[in-house]
């Protein structure tokens, strides 16, 4: 594996922000309008007094709506009852398991489960966040890690479970991740929808140069939760077992993970930048990964529950 040149980003993700057809209209509509009534009244101050004024024209008014704007795709779910920077995901329940062609026999059987309310982060965890929390609790770490906003990687799952403890958050569940990147009622393949845009996530970049934490605002989940496919892979709460989805009940309250006796491997998910589409999607998960090892691919964020 090629290691990650995090100081460099990735271009930016195209943002539409020309105006519109419409609205360069009534801009010059509105300019000419300017400039002829201050034509107008330079005339009328030196034509001769016996003709009469020219009549000054009425303004002309341009309004401009909020819907001559770019909108952002998928606006962060925030709520009062999260700490900044985390999206509030209502309880309820959702589509947990693969609903297409390619899913595996790991994200089967299908299933509806609930889940209560919990707050989770709306970007990964980036290098600079990581130094932060370092220095803040003393923590002497030798891997040294760039101050960007790229996001962190080469951490194992327990120094990743170390910080979102400190925070007073955990890591989330395999099941809590999947419905901040798939939506209620949903069963859309990528965080997005259906549609495999290189637009929306950093996928099969096989320059292997990691996006910022805040990029691909487009691709963002129904919840506004950014990368959640692609860029840096993610670390959960849960330990792998290959076919647990079949201890799971249909329409299950809050259901727990496997049992530490189980595995000695924990759930990845999201894919990564150098992924076929396949293993990006919202129900991919591995789980070749021991919780001492680390990965240059392979990152997190937190949650946790709701203020009140």
């Amino acid at each position: 594996m090629v290691k990650p040149r995090q100081s460099a980003r990735v271009k930016q993700s195209p943002k539409n922000n020309a105006p519109s057809p419409i609205m360069q209209k009534e801009v010059i509509v509105a300019i000419i309008g300017v400039v002829g009534t201050i034509l107008i009244a330079i005339l009328n101050k030196y034509l001769p007094s016996t003709l009469s004024p020219i009549p000054t024209p009425t303004p002309i008014v341009v309004i401009v709506t909020e819907t001559s704007f770019p909108t952002v795709t998928a606006t962060p779910n925030t709520s009062s009852d999260c700490l900044q920077g985390m999206a509030y995901i209502p309880g309820g329940t959702f589509t947990l398991g693969g609903v297409d062609a390619d899913a595996k026999p790991n994200e089967k059987p299908i299933r509806k489960i609930y889940l209560d309310p919990y707050c989770i982060d709306i970007n990964e965890v980036s290098n600079t966040a990581y130094l932060n929390y370092l220095s803040s609790a003393q923590i002497h770490q030798s891997t040294p890690y760039p101050n960007d906003n790229n996001p962190v990687v080469n951490v194992t799952w327990y120094e990743a479970n170390k910080f979102c403890q400190y925070f007073d958050k955990t890591l989330p569940s395999e099941y809590q991740w999947e419905k901040a990147a798939r939506g209620s009622n949903d069963n859309r393949i990528y965080p997005w929808g259906n549609s495999r845009d290189l637009n929306k996530a950093n996928i099969e970049n096989l320059q292997f140069i990691m996006s910022f934490v805040d990029e691909f605002e487009s691709g963002g989940s129904p919840y506004g939760v950014l990368n959640m496919a692609g860029n840096a892979a993610e670390w959960t709460q849960d330990w792998y077992v290959e076919n647990w989805y079949e201890e799971i009940p249909e329409f299950g309250k809050n259901p727990s993970g496997p049992e530490s006796a189980e595995s000695s491997t924990k759930v990845v998910r999201g894919g990564s930048l150098v992924e076929i589409w396949e293993n990006a999607r919202v129900s991919a998960r591995f789980g070749t990964i021991a919780p001492d090892q680390s990965r240059d691919y392979l990152g997190f964020r937190c949650v946790s529950l709701p203020l009140k």
